[in-house]
């Protein structure tokens, strides 16, 4: 077995308002500004460095939000927005999968059509007939990656989606009073 630690993403954060670790604030004035949406500042970093499969998210948050109770709250609130997000990738996954699919039995029943027709005329040797058939091939082939791409690109892009936020679910929160200044 490997002694090699999975890579973890280490973040501290400043917060006024702890909601603005859901969403960004509006205000560019904000104390939270820069910090706002954390967590979905934390899916980017994540989606863009994937090796990182944990995250440890330290937040300093004022006093009154450092109760059990709140922390408590703070982790529920967390696993229900990760859950949330969870589901409207899976949602999209499989909208986009059926979509596909329907595409490409399209696209084939297209090239059956396209191949009959073509062994039917296969006598004919003029430009017209050529250019007829070369442009029929590359119109199929767009025809066909469309599909292909969302059942091979687009379902790995989603599952990854997923992957983030089940880290995200599942990170390590510690949460600190803000320090006095």
């Amino acid at each position: 077995m490997s002694d090699v630690k999975p890579r973890m993403l280490e973040a501290r954060v400043r917060l006024v308002e702890v909601g603005h670790l859901f969403r960004a604030s509006d205000d560019p004035f904000h104390p939270d500004d820069d910090a706002s949406g954390t967590l979905e500042q934390l899916a980017y970093d994540l989606y863009t460095r994937t090796s990182y499969r944990s995250v440890r998210l330290t937040l300093e948050l004022p006093a009154e939000e450092t109760s059990a109770d709140a922390i408590h709250r703070l982790r529920a609130a967390i696993g229900s927005y990760c859950d949330r997000r969870i589901r409207e990738y899976d949602r999209t996954r499989v909208g986009e999968r059926s979509r596909a699919l329907v595409a490409l039995a399209g696209a084939l029943v297209a090239l059956v059509i396209f191949v009959a027709i073509s062994r039917a005329v296969s006598d004919a040797n003029s430009f017209w007939f050529d250019l007829f058939t070369e442009g029929i091939t590359v119109a199929f082939w767009v025809a066909v990656w469309f599909p292909l791409d969302l059942l091979l690109f687009g379902q790995w892009q989603h599952r990854l989606d997923t992957r983030i936020y089940d880290a995200l679910r599942a990170m390590e929160l510690s949460v600190v009073a803000t320090p006095a200044s």
